[in-house]
């Protein structure tokens, strides 16, 4: 995704990441494109993960 933005004719202005403790080098990837990466806050105790859709 963050490859096709790149792409456009027209720029975002800001691109913003939200990495929720992911495992795969969400972070690291998204920092080579140059866009903004927040890290989200601890989950709650007994947090499960994710539901699926």
């Amino acid at each position: 995704m963050l490859e096709s933005l790149k792409k456009q004719t027209y720029l975002p202005y800001e691109v913003i990441v939200v990495d929720d403790f992911s495992l795969d080098k969400t972070a690291e990837i998204a920092k080579s494109y140059g866009v903004k990466v927040l890290k989200n806050t601890e989950p709650p105790e007994g947090w499960t993960g994710k539901t699926p859709f």
